[in-house]
């Protein structure tokens, strides 16, 4: 089964789009990502949603209290890696 195994490549991967607040593993493929700015978030899920990593679709959606992309199946994380 192919994860993401630790929080610096997430780290790493999303951080080149902007500066990152937090950045946690959820589960086994899951990732919680928090940007500085909400613009970095947005350009992050433009950037990443349905690309290539190892092989496997990155989903990604950005999400708060008032917005959110639903894209594939994003309805309780900010990013799912």
């Amino acid at each position: 089964m192919w994860t993401i195994a630790r929080v610096s490549t997430v780290q790493e991967l999303f951080g080149d789009v902007g500066p990152l607040k937090n950045a946690r593993l959820v589960k086994p493929g899951v990732a919680d990502v928090i940007f500085v700015n909400m613009e970095d978030a947005l350009a992050a899920v433009k950037t990443y949603h349905m690309r290539l990593l190892d092989g496997k679709i990155i989903t990604a959606c950005c999400s708060y209290a008032v917005w959110w992309m639903t894209e594939g199946d994003c309805s309780t994380s900010d990013v799912k890696v």
